[in-house]
């Protein structure tokens, strides 16, 4: 959300075309260094810890342990083909089909789709598709015919989020863990919708009371610096910190 406020705001204040790329390129690059390495190895380090906990094999080709489990979940599937188990019931009854008896009990599918497939049947998966579907064909057919080019941003933006979420889906179990999330997707459903179906134009709604900004040149200038040495002072603060880094470990090699 805070990407895609920040997308919106500087195409709205930079019109100059010609520097908008690369002050777009300059605010990526701080974002990345703002994270830094000690950023990037934590992540690194919870990935691993992840892994761990719920069995990576020791080849290396069965991530998480989860492989194994989404094929146990199909004969769950099997035997409540068009109702489910029930809503909440996977952590209850998944055990009976766990083959991997080594392995963690797992609270969770780390699939929202097969879940929603044991948990709710073949009915409630086709109800579920059939509405994404709709939503993103109708969508992205009234995307092609807009001119406003403000808001076909706002929709790939906003797409781009809701995609991510959905690919996430995949192997995470993200919309179950805490009722933000989903909360997030609908407003990124509603932000889609209401930017390639509205009119903003006051030619097609109307007289707005909306007033255009056109920034100056100074306020250009001034913001154009800051975010030049922000990111000067960022790479400057993740070198240091690489250095740092390489110099502890090489100490205690």
């Amino acid at each position: 959300m805070v990407t895609l406020v920040m997308t919106l705001s500087c195409r709205k204040i930079f019109r100059l075309h010609r520097t908008s790329p690369a002050l777009f390129a300059l605010a990526a690059l701080l974002v990345v260094l703002l994270i830094g390495r000690a950023g990037f190895d934590t992540i690194d380090a919870r990935f691993g810890q992840t892994i761990d906990e719920q069995g990576l094999s020791e080849n290396g080709k069965t991530l998480s342990g989860r492989a194994s489990a989404w094929q146990d979940c199909l004969q769950l599937i099997a035997d409540f083909t068009l109702t489910g188990s029930g809503a909440g019931t996977f952590y209850a009854i998944f055990p009976s089909y766990q083959t991997n008896v080594g392995a963690t009990r797992m609270r969770q599918a780390h699939n929202e789709y097969l879940e929603l497939a044991t948990d709710q049947g073949l009915i409630a998966s086709l109800a579920v598709g059939l509405f994404f579907l709709v939503f993103f064909r109708k969508n992205y057919r009234m995307f092609r015919v807009r001119k406003d080019g403000y808001a076909k941003h706002v929709y790939i933006g906003s797409l781009a989020g809701l995609v991510a979420l959905l690919l996430h889906s995949i192997t995470d179990y993200q919309f179950r863990q805490t009722m933000a999330i989903p909360l997030y997707f609908f407003v990124l459903m509603g932000i889609n919708t209401a930017a390639i179906h509205g009119r903003r134009d006051t030619a097609a709604s109307g007289p707005s009371l909306l007033k255009t900004y056109r920034p100056q040149s100074w306020l250009i200038f001034a913001g154009s610096s800051c975010l030049v040495v922000l990111t000067i002072g960022a790479a400057i603060y993740s070198l240091g910190v690489m250095q740092a880094l390489s110099t502890v470990r090489m100490g205690d090699g």
